[in-house]
């Protein structure tokens, strides 16, 4: 039995001992304990190799000797090459020879041999002093573009640095015959022989794709992963960049950040990081762009974004203070690197999806809807009369019967009429008028390019949409520019600037609210009026008697005609978003560096909607406007009666940043020390103003003057639904809000023998949206954290399987603040038109003071494992965390003499528990395939610890609870339903088991939980195959374990289940749906929310659907060179493709619980292209 015992576990040449490293170590202290000679037991050697590497001969003298051989792997110099000729000698004689003329030294203890580097007296006693050196070099990967980050180190010493942001860097005080070893998580190790310069060095991909980097950017500083234990994520920028759902950078974040959830699962909002940590204030992460928190992502491009790191836990996010806890995402933007050439890139795409489908949900057909509402007819004429049924508008249906029961129309011209209703259908008028396919293309070119002192990169990007409704268009224009310019070696200075201008229009809209016989336009092409659907704001649509009345009083025209409608109304938006970043670095001395970020936003959103004057809402407020006491008298009109209307609606948003810092970094020995302090000033103000012009004429844009101050104080006499009236909303007005926040921050990092970690951060924020007390400013975050690179002890040496394996823990204070305008430390009034103030307008208390109020707090623990095996082939990451959330932001109920019901105030406590986990697998590799695979795991559980709130004591106030302390969040309670009655009414099954059909008789303890109503499962699964030039990408995203109720009820006559509902006594046994009731005063006496909010009627809202499919295709060569490019992808893509479901109703509960249509597929061709 032979066999090396090699230290260098991560790239061994051959196979480690099948034992511990331990054990191996006592055995080798009690033989030299033993004092046992070695020169005993070797069998004689012979070899005779020229030009051989030193490795192989000393495998060869393993084998032959039958010793173990026990030594550092990285000692071992690769570019060392030797002749040997060996003939007869024992151990020591080959060993000596072998390394002759070599810094290395030996020793024999028994059957092992361990080798060791010569300390410099040995090297000095043999004549073999190195000389040492200084060595430079510069890491660019396989398109040439610099790596910044990768380790570079001396291979048996402790001498490694990182390069810098140009891939550049310096080694100091090297042996002249060492070897440089160069690593890049993602890449092949290289390693090569020392030298003063080293040129430049070329990295090869490790695999199909980089699935993550080393350096991590928390928008403050740039940390390598070897150096921090904080919990962070990288999504696949391949994967976001060939995604065509959304041209918002988060949305294609879905699937690929454990712990995050995109907008599913029954998250309602945006996204959320490991959970919800409040129920009033913020509930999404913080985006921070190059550095700068930004109130709008909608404004970035994916095709200008080099980097996104994801910040989940206090360690990392707490530099960020009170407005961290949701997590943080940091995007960092494209910039020119230095010495790189011209060069051009082209990327665009051009989406399709046809109209949404009809037929997703189940859908009455005109014969049934009307056979149906034949039947329910008899119970509501039965329950009121014609006069009472005639003041709202009828359905031509309605109409009909009606006639037949005043007996205007004989049951065979009844059912003639109904006949001809049921042969007809709108599904396609809909189609051909208020529907359309969807399209997007989606076009960006951008520059780069940079010397030593210069460098820059600029891009252009068009986006031009058009939605499924006619009319509904936008265009998005944006330009980006980034300057980078190196004023000597110590001073660095950068500006990014982008503008952004997107335009909107759409027209009238309709189609919605009428039976699906009811056509649009007539057979000779006319457009048809259906008043019983006009809409008349708060009130419903009059009888057809009523609306004509209406109409002679005022002498407005009173018709509605859906179709004409969509020419009456048109609105253009216009967003004008601004950014500038600068900012730059100042190197002091040696490690340390002065940086300064200076950022600067501004937007402007200004929206148009002009009604023209035949527009049915103009026409219906002229009338509602009017004095018309009879049909005799003169009108007397308070609003314009010639013109049309003008609402504008603009707002301005700004903000700036200013912070400076100061940062030191430096390797002393086996030490690795890193501190940063600085401070920082922010300031968000944003206006916002509404306006109405009526009498608009668009051509002149002029608009006709209008007696406010009558309409302020109301009139009779009105022509409409009310007596009296007047301009009970806002002509004009606005508002502004600010926040302002002064912050100081420290970090400090610490590192030993590269596998003891440290980081500490602190913060303190003042904010003008905490209270001005002093217990509610001066609360500070903070975090602390360790990390073991455990993978680096010398016991771990022999699995030779590892690769990684890092240890991580943390805890720490995070914070999140008010929304601004949620609370004040000084009453807030806002002005109200009332045609009870004098003048018509009044003050009212709009947010109470609270002078005490501060920050929600979040306390935050994290565990996580990092590793990686079979030479990198499986690795990922795993945490667990627990998050405890106090002083949650809610509504405090005060004493009736404050004058007020309530104030904005802390409440309560909240936790969350959860697991992120992250693997990544190469489970093929050739040369010309591979197959990659992505699991993304999320779990995450709240429980509501604190509320001060009461508790339900009914049993309906608790089935509408959505917090219990006690309970998670977005809970489901439901009536234990036991089915109906003979009487074919809902019964509710009670804590003692009897059974109720009566209204408001439950209680707390008969309601049963459901689950919940987001989804504590959420994540991702991603397959990437790629043979020769193609690459297939397929990604799937899922939410598991969440609860939603059945949007389609059986009580709704629309609903064609509503066939299904109780009839006769003995359908209770084939039915769960009850019985059909018109009259209210019947109703009464049962309890439909039995029936509505029945357990029965809870379904497993889990899913899994493929998100998106991406086919590339990198042309040949020989092709490219043709049309003198650097590279040309070609791109086919399907989005929402297939969805599975757990409900046996096929719903798609990504869409909610309403009544909806699912994602509609997408079809993408897009093209990539590099000059």
């Amino acid at each position: 039995m032979y066999r090396i015992i090699n230290r260098c576990r991560r790239y061994s040449t051959s196979p480690g001992p099948k034992i511990v490293l331990v054990m191996r170590l006592t055995t080798v202290l009690l033989i030299a304990c033993m004092q046992v000679s070695a020169s005993g037991f070797g069998q004689q050697i012979t070899i005779n190799q020229k030009n051989a590497s030193l490795a192989s001969v000393l495998k060869a003298i393993r084998k032959q000797s039958q010793y173990d051989f026990f030594y550092d792997g990285r000692i071992i110099p690769k570019g060392k090459f030797i002749d040997v000729n060996l003939k007869n000698a024992d151990i020591d004689e080959a060993l000596r020879s072998v390394l002759e003329g070599i810094s290395l030294t030996y020793t024999i203890n028994g059957k092992i041999v361990t080798i060791i580097r010569k300390t410099p007296a040995e090297a000095a006693d043999s004549g073999q002093v190195a000389e040492l050196i200084e060595v430079r070099g510069k890491v660019v990967d396989e398109n040439g573009k610099p790596m910044s980050g990768a380790s570079v180190f001396e291979r048996g010493s402790r001498s490694r640095t990182t390069t810098d942001e140009q891939g550049e860097f310096i080694l100091r005080n090297i042996e002249d015959n060492a070897t440089i070893f160069i690593a890049y998580v993602g890449y092949h190790p290289v390693e090569r022989a020392v030298a003063r310069d080293l040129g430049t060095i070329k990295m090869e991909r490790a695999t199909g794709k980089l699935q993550e980097v080393e350096v991590f950017n928390t928008g403050y500083e740039k940390i390598d992963r070897s150096r921090s234990a904080g919990s962070f994520s990288k999504p696949d920028l391949k994967i976001m960049r060939n995604r065509t759902t959304s041209t918002n950078v988060l949305s294609r974040l879905e699937g690929l950040i454990p712990g995050l959830s995109s907008g599913s699962g029954g998250q309602s909002g945006g996204m959320v990081i490991r959970g919800s940590t409040s129920i009033n204030a913020a509930t999404e992460p913080l985006v921070v762009v190059d550095n700068v928190e930004v109130p709008n992502i909608n404004y970035v491009n994916m095709q200008d974004v080099e980097d996104i790191t994801v910040l989940k836990d206090a360690t990392s996010v707490s530099i960020w203070g009170a407005k961290a806890a949701n997590g943080v995402i940091v995007i960092t933007t494209r910039k020119g690197k230095a010495g790189e050439a011209l060069r051009v890139d082209y990327d665009g795409y051009y989406s399709f999806n046809g109209r949404p489908r009809r037929d997703y949900l189940p859908a009455w057909t005109s014969s049934g809807y009307i056979n149906s509402q034949q039947e329910i007819f008899g119970l509501e004429a039965a329950g009121t009369t014609y006069a009472a049924a005639s003041a709202l508008g009828l359905l031509p249906h309605k109409q009909v019967l009606w006639d037949q029961q005043r007996g205007l129309l004989t049951a065979g011209q009844a059912q003639s009429k109904l006949d001809s209703l049921s042969q007809l259908d709108n599904w396609s008028q809909l189609d051909d008028f208020f529907v359309r396919s969807a399209a997007e293309y989606n076009q960006t070119i951008s520059v780069s390019g940079g010397g030593k002192v210069h460098s820059f990169y600029g891009s252009l990007n068009h986006v031009g949409t058009r939605s499924n409704v006619p009319g509904e268009r936008m265009n998005q224009f944006k330009i980006n520019l980034r300057n980078d310019v190196n004023l000597g070696k110590r001073v660095k200075l950068y500006l990014n600037s982008d503008l952004t201008n997107i335009t909107s229009s759409s027209k009238g809209s309709g189609g919605s609210g009428t039976p699906r016989y009811q056509l649009y336009r007539d057979a000779a092409g006319n457009a048809l009026n259906i008043n019983y659907i006009s809409p008349w704001g708060v009130f419903v649509p009059p009888s057809e008697t009523m609306r004509q009345d209406y109409q002679a009083r005022s002498r407005v025209n009173l018709d509605y005609s859906p179709l004409l409608e969509l020419g009456r109304r048109s609105q253009r938006g216009n967003i004008l978003a601004a950014r500038l970043v600068g900012g730059g670095t100042i190197d002091i001395l040696n490690g340390l560096k002065f940086t300064g970020t200076y950022g600067y936003n501004i937007t402007s959103v200004n929206d148009r909607e002009v009604l023209d004057e035949s527009n049915w809402i103009v026409r219906r407020d002229l009338m509602m406007y009017t004095s018309a006491p009879t049909v005799a008298s003169t009108p007397v009109y308070y609003l314009p009666q010639f013109g049309g209307r003008l609402n504008t609606t603009n707002s301005l948003d700004r903000g700036w940043t200013v912070r400076n810092q100061l940062s030191y970094a430096r390797q002393f020995e086996d030490h690795w020390l890193s501190v940063m302090a600085g401070q920082e000033a922010t300031h968000h103000q944003g206006m916002n103003s509404i306006a109405t012009y009526y009498g608009w004429d668009d051509q002149l844009q002029v608009s006709r003057p209008v007696d406010f101050a009558t309409l302020a104080t109301g009139f009779t006499g009105v022509a409409g639904p009310t007596g009296t009236d007047g301009l009970a909303y806002n002509v004009g007005g606005g508002e502004g809000r600010a926040s302002r926040r002064s912050s100081y921050f420290a970090t400090a990092g610490y590192t030993y023998l590269s596998k003891y970690t440290l980081n500490a951060s602190w913060r303190i924020d003042q904010s003008n949206l905490f209270g001005l007390d002093k217990s509610a400013q001066n609360r500070p975050v903070y975090s602390i954290g360790g990390k073991w690179a455990l993978g680096w002890e010398a016991f771990m040496q022999g699995f030779t399987a590892l690769n990684r394996l890092d240890v991580r823990f943390s805890y720490g204070i995070t914070g999140n603040a008010p929304n601004v305008g949620q609370a004040a430390s000084f009453d807030i009034l806002e002005s109200e038109s009332n045609a009870n103030a004098v003048g018509g307008a009044g003050l009212i208390l709009s947010v109470p003071a609270n002078d005490k109020l501060t920050w929600e707090r979040t306390r935050v623990y994290n565990a996580g494992v990092d590793f990686a095996f079979f030479n990198n082939r499986l690795r990922g990451s795993v945490d667990a965390y627990i998050k405890h959330t106090s002083d949650l932001i809610g509504t405090l109920f005060t004493s009736p003499l404050t004058g007020y019901a309530s104030v904005t105030g802390n409440f309560g406590d909240l936790q969350n528990k959860g697991v992120d986990l992250l693997l990544n697998a190469i489970n093929i590799q050739t040369n010309d395939f591979q197959w990659g695979t992505s699991l993304v795991i999320g779990y995450n559980r709240n429980k509501l610890t604190r509320l001060n709130i009461n508790p339900p004591t009914t049993g309906p106030a608790m089935v509408a609870a959505t917090m219990m302390v006690g309970r998670p969040l977005n809970l489901l309670y439901s009536y234990h339903y036991a089915g109906l009655n003979g009487e074919g009414d809902p019964l509710a099954r009670r804590a003692d088991g009897s059974l109720t059909s009566e209204p408001n008789v439950t209680m707390p303890e008969d309601i049963v939980y459901s689950g919940l109503t987001q989804a504590p499962w959420n994540g991702g699964l991603s397959n990437n195959f790629q043979y020769k030039n193609f690459n297939l990408s397929v990604n799937i995203i899922y939410s598991l374990g969440y609860k939603m109720r059945d949007p389609l009820n059986g009580l709704d006559p629309e609903n064609p289940e509503f066939n299904d509902r109780w009839r006769k006594p003995g359908d209770d046994s084939r039915t769960d749906i009850p019985r059909y009731v018109f009259l209210a005063s019947e109703n009464a006496t049962r309890y439909l929310w039995y029936y509505t909010y029945a357990h029965t009627r809870v379904l497993n809202a889990s899913y899994a659907k493929i998100r998106d499919i991406s086919l590339g295709y990198d042309l040949p060569r020989f092709v490219v060179k043709k049309v003198n490019a650097q590279a040309v992808t070609l791109r086919f893509n399907l989005s929402n493709l297939l969805i599975w479901t757990a409900n046996d109703r096929f719903y798609d509960p990504e869409n909610g619980v309403a009544r909806s249509r699912p994602a509609q597929g997408t079809v993408s061709v897009g093209a990539h292209v590099s000059f």
